[in-house]
C-alpha cells in the first residue's frame, strides 16, 4: 500500500516565498492534526506543504527500508514542485517526536549513501534523492529528537493507541523487542543502541541550518540530552537555533504558543 500523503497549496500569492515544506508526523499523528502545520505555513508561501506520517509499527521498529518508502514519496511530490517553482524554490523538513526523526534520519542515511555510493551499492531513487537533497535548507524538529529511553517508548505507546488490548499487545512487543536488541548489544560487545543512534545524530553531515523547538514540560523528552546535542552541533559548526517553550506537554507547542511557535517557524523558513 502506498505513504498516506497529502499536499496543500500554498496561498500567499506570487510575491510570496515559494518555499517547500515536508511534515513528518508523530507516532499515530491524525492527518488532520498534522494539516494545522500545514495551514500555519500555507498562507505564507507560494509553494506546497507536504505532510506524512509512518506507521506506527515501522516507527517502533525503526524499519528503515518502509521509512525510507515513506520519505521518498514525499521527496517525489517536493522534486516536482521544486521544478516547477525554480531555483527560488526552498526546501525545509519538519520533524515531529520521534515518529517523525526516525523517519528523516532513515531517509538522510539513504541520501548520504547515494551520495557516496561505495561498495558499488546503487538505489533507483538516487538521482531523486540527490537532486532534493541538493535544495534541502533547513530542518525544523518539534519536540525531537528524544533520548531513547524504554519506559518512554511505551509511554509514547500509551499515548498514540488509546484501544486497551491493542495498546498492550503493543506495548508488549515493544518491550520484548528493547530487551532483545540490548541482550544483543551485550553480547556482542556494542555500545547500547540509545548511545550509538545519539552519537551519529551529533555526527551527522549538515544540511542546511536546524531549528529545535521543545518545552520544560515534556514528559517524553530529556531535555539536558537534547540541549547537549544542540551543543555539540554547534560546536560542529552547524548553523543551529533553538527555543525552550514553557509549560507545553509532547508535541503541544504549537496548541500552547500558536503565535510564538508559528513567528518561529515562519522566520526560520524565510517566510
Amino acid at each position: 500500500m502506498p505513504p498516506n500523503v497529502f499536499v496543500l497549496e500554498g496561498k500567499g500569492g506570487s510575491a510570496s516565498p515559494p518555499a517547500i515544506i515536508i511534515l513528518f508526523g508523530w507516532l499515530g499523528a491524525p492527518e488532520k492534526h498534522l494539516m494545522k502545520y500545514g495551514d500555519m505555513y500555507r498562507s505564507a508561501t507560494s509553494g506546497i506543504i507536504i505532510g506524512t506520517t509512518a506507521s506506527p509499527l515501522d516507527i517502533m521498529l525503526r524499519n528503515d527500508r518502509k521509512l525510507c518508502e515513506v520519505g521518498i514519496e514525499a521527496f517525489r511530490k517536493a522534486s516536482s514542485a521544486l521544478h516547477v517553482h525554480g531555483d527560488e524554490a526552498k526546501l525545509y523538513i519538519h520533524c515531529f517526536s520521534n515518529g517523525g526523526a526516525f523517519l528523516w534520519d532513515a531517509l538522510r542515511r539513504r541520501i548520504e549513501r547515494c551520495i557516496e555510493a561505495k561498495d558499488g551499492y546503487s538505489n533507483p531513487d538516487a538521482e531523486l534523492l540527490k537532486f532534493t537533497h541538493s535544495r534541502l535548507a533547513g530542518q525544523i524538529f518539534d519536540s525531537s529528537p528524544c533520548y531513547l529511553v524504554p519506559s518512554k517508548g511505551l509511554s509514547a505507546i500509551g499515548i498514540a493507541i488509546n484501544s486497551l488490548m491493542p495498546r498492550l499487545l503493543v506495548q508488549t512487543f515493544f518491550f520484548l523487542q528493547v530487551t532483545f536488541q540490548a541482550l544483543y548489544d551485550f553480547f556482542t560487545l556494542q555500545r547500547q543502541l540509545p548511545q550509538r543512534w545519539w552519537d551519529s545524530l551529533i555526527k551527522s553531515p549538515a544540511i542546511g541550518k536546524e531549528l529545535y523547538l521543545y518545552s520544560d514540560s515534556d514528559q517524553l523528552l530529556d531535555k539536558n540530552h537534547l540541549e547537549m546535542l544542540i551543543a555539540k552541533r554547534r560546536e560542529r559548526k552547524v548553523l543551529v537555533e533553538s527555543h525552550l517553550f514553557h509549560g507545553a506537554g509532547h508535541v503541544q507547542l504549537f496548541r500552547n504558543e500558536p503565535q510564538e511557535y508559528s513567528k518561529r517557524c515562519l522566520a526560520f523558513c524565510d517566510l
